[in-house]
């Protein structure tokens, strides 16, 4: 059974040839099943050095710098191990064969040790979420977004947020609690002002939230007209490639064709659609769908 307290580890550069392929070992486990295959493993935290992996007969599996990260000095919080690798698939696959045969370790889930880090309180929910959003970034404005929500931007004000609340809340309490004091006579309407002025606050927020969600989640343009209108034509055009098909003959796009164009920062798919009517209800599924028709 998988257990939070197990140590994990997973490959965490992309499958295929490369100069470098990034091991991430995490938990307390970490350290010592490293050091059972390494020759010259460090024991200075927060340091990288070389160090040779080898195999249960003693040959080298390849040469890596490995960093040892120790709790609560990592981004999970636990003690970590970092491996760089040379990135050939061969040499990844060796590594994983012997790793993998340590009982104490086993693979990571999608997304775990972010959860751990999450968990450890070396993030918060919104950074979370940046950091997958900061992956998947196609634009510089959704780079932009995602950073600014990993740096804390929006954690930052949340928090001022909550503590005016609180402080309105001590305020309130105040009123009940010494309702025969002589308090100053404003009091009731400063809280009241307070009260708008952090709705008001918060209603800004969410417009702004949403409009950045949008650029987040991009916008989807649909191409709809009749048959051989330029419809093809068009997207090819904005494209700047052949993504569609274009001839005389009627009815030569039968699917749904997308391509992706960041303009200016923005990412917006357009929808090529045949030329027919009802290709219009599926897109019309899509959420707030933008549409140009070419007639």
């Amino acid at each position: 059974m998988k257990k939070k307290e197990d140590t994990i580890y997973a490959i965490s550069t992309p499958p295929g040839k490369a100069a470098i392929a990034l091991v991430r070992i995490s938990g307390k486990e970490a350290f010592e099943s490293v050091k059972k295959i390494s020759k010259t493993m460090p024991n200075q935290p927060n340091h990288s050095q070389l160090n040779k992996l080898i195999d249960h007969k003693g040959d080298v599996i390849d040469q890596t710098i490995t960093t040892f990260f120790k709790s609560p000095k990592s981004y999970t919080g636990e003690d970590m191990v970092e491996i760089s690798l040379h990135g050939g698939s061969a040499i990844v696959s060796r590594f994983i064969s012997i790793f993998k045969k340590n009982k104490k370790v086993r693979y990571a889930e999608p997304g775990e040790f972010t959860r751990r880090a999450l968990e450890n309180n070396k993030l918060d929910l919104i950074q979370a979420e940046a950091i997958n959003d900061l992956i998947n970034a196609e634009t510089e404005n959704q780079r932009k977004e995602a950073y600014n929500q990993l740096e804390g931007g929006p954690s930052t004000k949340l928090k001022e947020i909550h503590n005016k609340i609180i402080n309105i809340l001590a305020e309130a309490e105040a009123i009940i609690d010494f309702a025969d004091e002589d308090l100053p006579k404003d009091t009731h309407s400063k809280i009241i002002e307070q009260i708008g002025n952090i709705i008001e606050e918060i209603d800004t927020y969410i417009s702004l939230g949403l409009k950045n969600r949008k650029i987040q989640e991009g916008y989807i343009v649909g191409i709809i007209g009749n048959t051989n209108t330029g419809k093809s034509s068009f997207i090819n055009l904005i494209s700047d490639k052949e993504v569609a098909i274009v001839t005389n003959q009627p009815g030569t796009t039968r699917d749904l064709i997308e391509s992706f164009i960041d303009v200016e920062g923005l990412p917006i798919r357009f929808v090529d659609t045949a030329g027919i009517r009802s290709e219009y209800k599926k897109l019309n599924k899509l959420n707030k769908m933008y549409v140009i028709i070419i007639s």
